[in-house]
């Protein structure tokens, strides 16, 4: 007979939770499933009584990580670290390991994986290596500008700085051209944005902008300004080549 769950426990057909409020199979002195479950199918009483030791709930197989209903996998003991298990929640106290029943399925289905795992480096491995080419020419054949502004005078400049500062280091100072200039933002398309570095892709110019904020960067070099310390950015004028590689690489990281 049906009825609603009114305490947590396990079903016996798939190894899942039952839930308090879900409607199950109940007969008085047996063990209680699900009204409807994928696993209906093998009752864990059958998957005790025949062969190997089977799994009684769902699991992924430890070699090809495909998902396992009831009683499609075998089960293994393993005594944890001392027997060479690599496995994370062995550490101390070994455990339990599924794999597959059908071993010629599960090594076609590892060398799968190992296939697409080699294809994903090559091609992270490419990617990486566009990039570089990307960064190393716009750093290359680029500029560092800054942001022009108009100089204070000596006499707008003295009171910012104590009276052990003589006028004439401020005056040196103005006619390098130190209070000339100041970090500005680029403004544009952001592309391929990191923690350390990124590229913004503008109406006139196309940007490669690295973070120079850590203790021992010379701060003094920063024309980009940022949240923190500022950022040394390189610029060329815009070309839809350019534009265009960097939005396709922005697509692949995505």
């Amino acid at each position: 007979m049906t009825i609603t769950a009114k305490f947590r426990s396990t079903c016996d057909h798939c190894g899942g939770t039952i839930r308090v409020g879900e409607i199950i199979e109940w007969q008085r002195g047996l063990p209680v499933s699900h009204a409807s479950c994928p696993d209906a199918s093998v009752p864990r009483t059958a998957i005790k009584a025949s062969g190997p030791r089977r799994n009684q709930r769902s699991a992924r197989c430890d070699s090809c990580d495909d998902l396992l209903n009831a009683g499609e996998g075998t089960l293994r003991q393993c005594g944890g670290e001392d027997t060479g298990c690599q496995h994370p929640d062995h550490f101390d106290d070994g455990g339990w390991h599924v794999t597959c029943l059908d071993e010629a399925a599960c090594q076609g289905r590892q060398e799968e994986r190992r296939a697409r795992a080699q294809e994903a480096k090559r091609q992270q491995v490419e990617r990486d290596r566009r990039v570089s080419v990307v960064r190393k020419a716009i750093q290359e054949s680029g500029e560092q500008p800054w942001a022009a502004i108009t100089p204070p005078s000596l006499e707008e400049l003295r009171p910012r700085y104590p009276a052990a500062i003589p006028d004439a280091t401020l005056q040196s100072w103005l006619d390098a051209g130190t209070f000339s200039r100041q970090p500005l933002i680029p403004e544009g398309e952001l592309l391929l944005g990191g923690p350390n570095d990124w590229y913004v892709v503008g109406v006139e110019h196309i940007w490669y902008v690295r973070n120079n904020g850590a203790d021992g960067d010379n701060w003094s070099a920063n024309n980009v300004r940022t949240g923190g310390a500022g950022a040394i950015g390189w610029c060329i004028p815009y070309t839809p080549e350019m534009a265009a590689e960097l939005r396709a690489l922005a697509e692949t990281a995505a």
